[in-house]
């Protein structure tokens, strides 16, 4: 039963992902309360459905901030460039810009299509080993946790 409560708590990012292609991302933000609620229940009844439970809350949470700062710092980014290279093109310099622009936007795209579809990979494989019994450490979440849990 843990390793299934364990695995459940690292597949609901499935949900999130659900959730944020059919509202656009706004509900999106419900996702991770699905393993924060799993972390909440077995807080006190196993110690590795917690663990594993508090780092994929994290992990979904760390995500989503990631994918929203991506979004906005790029979306920044490209419209900034296009702009001054719409406006440089009058002087030709701009036209050196464009493909640098291309570039940029087909990157930032990428970015922000490749980082929902990579944490949902790297959390559908955590719950594979979670649910096999092993215990699973999200890469830099667990430090973190472990650097929080040290400090307190």
């Amino acid at each position: 039963e843990e390793m299934n409560w364990a695995a459940v708590a690292h597949a609901s990012i499935l949900l999130t992902l659900f959730l944020g292609l059919v509202t656009g991302g706004v509900a999106a933000l419900l996702g991770p309360i699905v393993p924060a609620a799993i972390w909440y229940a077995y807080r006190d009844k196993s110690a590795y459905v917690t663990e594993q439970a508090r780092q994929a809350t994290i992990f979904q949470l760390a995500g989503m901030v990631a994918l929203l700062a991506l979004t906005t710092v790029g979306a920044i980014v490209v419209a900034v460039g296009w702009t001054v290279s719409a406006i440089l093109v009058i002087v030709l310099v701009g036209l050196l810009l464009l493909p640098v622009m291309l570039v940029v936007t087909l990157l930032w795209i990428v970015g922000v299509v490749a980082l929902p579809i990579a944490q949902v990979v790297y959390g559908c494989y955590a719950a594979l080993e979670a649910y096999n019994g092993r215990p699973f450490r999200y890469r830099w979440i667990a430090d973190l946790i472990d650097r929080y849990q040290a400090q307190a």
